[in-house]
């Protein structure tokens, strides 16, 4: 079900019934597809940023090196849409930890790098993902069948919800969050 009550959601967005349920990830669902070593592991982490920040897919690759803050363990990102910051601090534990492996398993350069050498380096590059721009949602599914994830609500459309989006990780984090009592 939708974790939002009716009046914390507008009517319609966009023509779209806001009653509909947005599909998202059980934790249980995300680890295993974290796990799933058939998959990239440049996607697994880049969905476990979606899942763990709530950034979309417009923000992501836009994210470098320079946007981690290892030593407070925060990642800092002016949103395209708004340009306003938007923090992600010490929470969750297990994204810094991620992130801390990554950047020695991918190369990226030390924490301690000059600024301008940080800025230039991707979190995840595109190049890494292997998906075409426009398609992440196909390549998600896809990956999600691999991991061999078979609940039907995360590749079908129904009256009540839709298939995955890579939007939903979105949603996966706007869940987790209510239902850890955030505000």
């Amino acid at each position: 079900s939708n974790p939002f009550g009716k009046r914390l959601r507008p009517r319609r967005v966009r023509s779209v019934d806001v009653d509909t349920s947005f599909t998202y990830l059980y934790p249980s669902e995300a680890v295993q597809y974290a796990g799933c070593t058939r998959v990239l592991l440049a996607r697994r982490v880049f969905c476990a940023l979606a899942v763990a920040s709530g950034f979309d897919v417009s923000t992501l690759p836009e994210l470098s090196w320079a946007d981690l803050d290892p030593g407070n363990r925060t990642l800092y990102e002016a949103r395209p849409k708004t340009s306003k910051p938007v923090f992600v601090y010490a929470n969750p534990a297990w994204l810094f930890d991620l992130l801390d492996a990554w950047r020695e398993l991918s190369g990226a350069p030390p924490a301690g790098a000059p600024r301008d050498v940080l800025k230039a380096a991707p979190i995840v590059p595109a190049a890494a993902l292997g998906w075409r721009r426009g398609r992440e949602a196909e390549a998600l599914r896809a990956d999600l069948t691999l991991a061999k994830l078979p609940r039907p609500a995360l590749f079908e459309t129904t009256e009540h919800g839709h298939r995955l989006r890579f939007h939903d990780l979105r949603a996966t984090f706007e869940t987790w969050v209510r239902r850890a009592g955030w505000d």
